[in-house]
């Protein structure tokens, strides 16, 4: 068989990041993540792609020994991008000294002024550079950076490093949530920072920020530069954080508050092209149900927001404006493809503008083109430009180490729908190789819940490298999937996950078995996150699946409640704590049916997960010990609830591999 792709191969690739167009239209900076020298991370570069001349050869901007990331365009063209140099290079690049202490480099804002010049600094925040934009038609930068509370400038880099070795480590709080993802939060405090857009005359923007003000804060910047729109977040009646829209003048620092309605969140804020108006998409929460997403259009002058709803399959996420001002362009998933839409502002219908072509990310609207990235279950992402009126007939745009020979070759891809008990349909992708079968089968299911299998590329779940192997890979959307509509994601909330969606669940593993591709004998079963919690459930409840994959599951539904990092969230899901309900907050749990589980099992977790933390591995490990399963261990120390490091991926799949191959 030739090589389909291989984990190696998956590695070597070449990962396509942001695109971004240049103001004079003629060339775009795309991220390219790459496997280090060393061999033990990837490191991020920046390449200057032509869009005018397709026979020009990528260059690369950076050097590619530090990550350079997030570009973004300065007014006057100037690229702008995110670094961490050594102190060395530091010096060489500003003429500034370094100091005698050599800490690990930080992010800091970088920019090249033309093709070959040296790049030159234009941030000194002492505990880095979490993230930046330029204004597009006006002299500012704005800029995300942490600070201790109380501690003068000056000092801040002595005492975040002097933390936890010459002073105490202790961390103290008053509210949740205390950790997120793989970090404990605090002490330091993220804020907003402004400046020229050279870096000059900078001005705090946030002082009043708290711990949680800015955690996953989204923010804009105007046009002009003349404002700054930022998702503010405190915590709501449910415990959950709100996020009203702050405007902040980047000049004066005045602060206007619009969109502040209880047990709301603002995302995927967008400045109309004249810098009065902004869209986004507006999340409202409710009590046992996950709640409607809508589009809505705010006027900045009067601070009135005017939804601009179409009965949306899933929420919009809008990621630009026509040049007139009089349409919203937006992404959304719709039955396992991300569709663009052009939604007029006057409320008319919605244009389709891409459908059913996999998926479309990164995109910007520049003149009467989309840049962005284009991939699918068979191809790995590329930077793409199209007419913006016709962006089906877009041109791949080429860059080193992201080549590849078409995976349609070697295997071929499928759509299965089974109809639930309640009538609703369940959409899974059937991925199998283009071999003689019947082949063993993978059956995955995502996390989430509320996330989705979808026509796209996934670097960390390909299910091309097990087709390589000659699995066969069903990845089905159940009852929580995003891209069927709300009642559809509504189907796991107030506790309904070992119930609606494990029937649906049983219901496409039932109908696999009259594909004769596919020997359903020899199948195993995989997930992570909530699809670990799948597994966990499975387990349990059916010994249909001869092998079990669990990564980063949950496996004692009460005790995980306390110990994950959104623990509101959690509830809001369930409809109630283990307090309120115990009963009902653990009817399923799947510790309580261990006993019954008797498929060989592969746990897998990291160590820094605070999402699903190690705790729940460790416990089924042990439970499944006890009661003879037959079970493996695989923990990640340095990993959170991602498995990213180059040599670490590469364990992951060849300990799945061999778990896969000693049993099935």
């Amino acid at each position: 068989m030739t090589t389909l792709l291989n984990v190696r191969d998956l590695v070597a690739l070449g990962r396509v990041g942001a695109v971004v167009p240049s103001p004079c239209g003629t060339w775009a900076a795309v991220e390219v993540a790459q496997v280090h020298p060393d061999g033990d991370k990837y490191t991020t570069g920046i390449w200057r792609v032509s869009l005018t001349d397709k026979h020009a050869k990528p260059v690369s901007l950076t050097d590619g020994a530090h990550d350079a990331s997030a570009p973004c365009f300065r007014s006057d063209g100037a690229l702008g991008f995110l670094s961490n140099p050594s102190q060395a290079d530091d010096t060489a690049a500003t003429g500034v000294a370094s100091s005698k202490a050599k800490p690990k480099p930080l992010k800091q804002i970088w920019c090249i002024t033309a093709p070959d010049t040296a790049p030159t600094r234009l941030t000194d925040e002492p505990l880095g550079v979490a993230s930046f934009k330029f204004a597009t038609h006006g002299d500012r930068l704005v800029w995300c950076a942490a600070r201790l509370p109380g501690v003068a400038l000056a000092s801040q880099r002595q005492a975040h490093q002097a933390r936890g070795k010459t002073g105490t480590s202790a961390q103290h709080y008053r509210t949740m949530p205390v950790r997120f993802w793989d970090k404990w939060l605090g002490p330091a405090v993220p804020q907003l920072f402004s400046a020229r857009g050279d870096g000059t005359e900078q001005t705090p923007l946030t002082p009043d920020a708290k711990m949680r003000s800015l955690l996953e804060s989204r923010y804009q910047l105007s046009p002009k530069g003349d404002i700054v729109a930022l998702t503010w977040q405190s915590p709501g009646i449910d415990r959950v954080p709100d996020g009203v829209i702050r405007l902040i003048d980047t000049g004066s620092g005045a602060v206007r508050t619009i969109g502040d309605l209880p047990r709301v969140n603002h995302e995927h804020l967008r400045f109309s092209p004249d810098g009065t108006k902004l869209v986004c998409a507006r999340h409202q929460r409710r009590d046992g149900a996950m709640g409607p997403v809508a589009l809505v259009i705010y006027d900045l002058n009067t601070g009135r927001g005017t939804e601009i709803t179409h009965d949306w399959v899933d929420w919009p996420e809008p990621f630009g404006w026509t040049a007139d001002g009089k349409n919203v362009l937006i992404r959304m998933q719709i039955n396992g493809r991300a569709d663009v839409l052009l939604v007029p502002t006057n409320g008319q219908a919605p244009q389709t503008l891409l459908s059913q072509d996999g998926c479309h990310d990164a995109m910007h609207r520049f003149g009467d083109q989309i840049i962005g990235r284009h991939h699918s279950i068979l191809a790995p992402p590329a930077p793409f430009i199209a007419p913006l009126h016709s962006p089906s007939d877009r041109t791949r745009l080429s860059l080193p180490n992201t080549e590849t020979t078409s995976f349609d070759e070697h295997a071929q891809w499928q759509e299965l729908t089974v109809t639930a008990k309640d009538g609703a349909e369940i959409q899974s992708f059937v991925i199998t190789p283009n071999t003689p079968g019947p082949h063993p089968v993978l059956f995955w299911v995502h996390g989430g819940p509320i996330s989705h299998f979808a026509d796209w590329w996934h670097w960390r779940w390909n299910p091309l490298v097990f087709a390589e192997q000659g699995y066969a890979v069903v990845m089905p959307n159940p009852r929580g999937s995003r891209g069927f509509g709300g009642a559809f994601i509504e189907g796991i909330w107030n506790n309904q996950w070992g119930d609606t969606c494990f029937d649906d669940l049983m219901r496409v593993a039932d109908a696999l078995d009259e594909n004769p591709a596919l020997d359903t004998q020899r199948m195993g079963a995989m997930g992570a996150s909530f699809g670990g919690y799948m597994m966990n459930w499975f387990g349990g409840q059916t010994d249909r699946f001869k092998a079990i994959i669990c990564h980063a599951g949950i496996f004692d539904i009460s005790a995980f409640y306390g110990a994950t990092d959104l623990p509101a969230w959690w509830n809001l899901q369930m409809g109630g704590s283990p307090y309120s309900d115990p009963e009902h907050h653990d009817r399923y749990s799947p510790h309580r049916f261990v006993q019954h589980w008797t498929s060989p099992t592969l746990i897998i977790h990291g160590e820094k997960d605070y999402r699903c933390p190690i705790d729940a591995g460790l416990a089924l490990f042990e439970a499944l010990q006890l009661h003879g399963v037959d079970a493996e261990l695989l923990v990640f120390p340095d990993e959170n609830h991602w498995i990213q490091k180059p040599a670490n991926i590469v364990a992951w799949h060849d300990a799945i591999l061999a778990f896969l191959k000693r049993i099935l």
